[in-house]
């Protein structure tokens, strides 16, 4: 999706997606808004989009919720390459200024390595009035080896922190 310039699978991807927040969210009741982990600077200009924010603006668009832009990412050259150390080194995103949420936060990204990005997301998300964060995302790789040869990470499951 975000290396061969796949946008046209987005509006698919995004919503099975939604279905699976609407599934994990139903105890807590409707999504109050929907935000997506931003590409670094670098990566938006080399693709010439941000596959998080198209998959995030789907997934709103799906579950009637509104897309903030609440998130942004400090790093200019993204995680790609980097060790774990690296990645759960540092905050890496932040709130806009003056960005205000309360309620069921839904925040979107691609891939699951180490959870970094969706911890600090939820951190603060939090600290600008969310209630409940909620990760979703299509994929996650890391250490632990699935039955197909990938890698899942142990921090990308269960809640955030």
């Amino acid at each position: 999706m975000k290396y061969r310039n796949a946008r046209r699978v987005i509006p698919a991807v995004a919503a099975r997606l939604a279905d699976a927040v609407a599934d994990a969210v139903e105890p807590i009741g409707l999504v109050d808004a929907v935000v997506a982990v931003p590409a670094s600077l670098a990566k938006r200009r080399q693709r010439g989009y941000d596959q998080g924010v198209l998959l995030a603006r789907g997934v709103a668009r799906r579950l009637g919720a509104p897309m903030h832009h609440a998130l942004v990412r400090l790093d200019r050259h993204g995680q790609t390459g980097r060790g774990r150390t690296e990645r759960l080194d540092g905050a890496h995103i932040a709130t806009r200024r003056g960005t205000r949420v309360s309620g069921t936060v839904v925040v979107v990204d691609d891939v699951c390595t180490t959870g970094s990005s969706l911890s600090h997301a939820a951190e603060v998300l939090r600290a600008a009035g969310a209630w409940h964060v909620v990760g979703a995302v299509l994929t996650r790789r890391d250490r632990e080896p699935d039955l197909l040869g990938g890698h899942w990470a142990r921090s990308c499951r269960g809640p955030l922190a």
